[in-house]
């Protein structure tokens, strides 16, 4: 065993494919000690105008996707309360995670706080699922179908939000911190230099980054880039394996390959104690 814990998962309570305790029992089938369920917590007053909210609709878990934080924060507290109560029936130590998409606006950082004062989460994801580009609130996948100068932009928006994410403090560890390779954007050389800067600013914010093995099942292609690892390995980020899974199949899966992925770049993984 690579890794004795597993932080990024999800349940079909929200865009999982499996309940609280399948996943649970997945992670003890893998030999893990502790497993965090870390569904998305995604709260902005435009998110139901975004192109990508329909297709949220479509597959089943718009409910992650909220206007407002108090009905966010009740979806939460039913969720936190399911875990707590299937806890005691589980010889593993179950984490109540979020993953959260940061906004930059006094109303939201009123409402986070809020939030973190209520929930108490065990850990926060900080994640970069949305920007905002000419004045509209846009899913990564938008980026796709822009023309080619708005990618740019959109592609630079986003490194710059990474950044941001990474010196507010308010999160435990940066998830699939180069996620539009997940659609084949920002591979080219071109990116480098706001690669560098990103990996810089996360050097100085001492914020662990994850290793993401989804990628390797959803795209054949290791995660973060070759590129950036190796930036990761000569700023010495601190780095670990996520699965982030939405299915019982992915849970702990391809964590081999990722450790020998880190291995040939010298990246010596971190434990729980350097994440919490």
């Amino acid at each position: 065993m690579v890794q004795d814990f597993t932080l990024h998962t999800h349940t079909i309570d929200f865009d999982g494919k499996n309940t609280a305790e399948q996943m649970v029992d997945a992670a003890k089938k893998c030999g893990m000690k502790t497993v965090g369920i870390s569904n998305h917590f995604i709260v902005h007053p435009d998110i139901k105008k975004t192109k990508f909210y329909p297709f949220a609709v479509a597959g089943g878990y718009s409910r992650m996707y909220n206007a407002d934080f108090k009905t966010a924060i009740l979806n939460f507290q039913k969720h936190y309360e399911h875990l707590e109560h299937i806890a005691a029936d589980y010889n593993i130590n179950i984490l109540r995670g979020m993953e959260l998409d940061l906004f930059d606006a006094r109303r939201w950082y009123n409402g986070y706080a809020h939030t973190v004062k209520v929930l108490k989460p065990d850990y926060i994801i900080g994640s970069a699922h949305f920007i905002e580009y000419n004045g509209k609130l846009c899913n990564i996948h938008d980026m796709k179908s822009a023309s080619p100068d708005d990618q740019d932009k959109m592609l630079q928006a986003y490194w710059n939000k990474v950044q941001w994410i990474a010196k507010s403090g308010l999160c435990s560890f940066l998830a699939h911190i180069d996620l539009p390779a997940r659609l084949n954007l920002g591979l080219d050389e071109k990116w480098t230099d706001a690669e560098y800067k990103t990996i810089d600013v996360i050097a100085e914010s001492g914020i662990p980054v994850e290793i993401n093995t989804a990628l390797y099942k959803r795209a054949d292609r290791p995660h973060p880039s070759p590129r950036i690892m190796q930036m990761c390995a000569d700023k010495k980020i601190p780095m670990f394996l996520s699965d982030d899974s939405h299915h019982i199949d992915h849970v702990c899966k391809y964590f081999e390959e990722a450790k020998k992925y880190a291995d040939s770049f010298g990246v010596k993984l971190i434990g729980l104690d350097k994440i919490l």
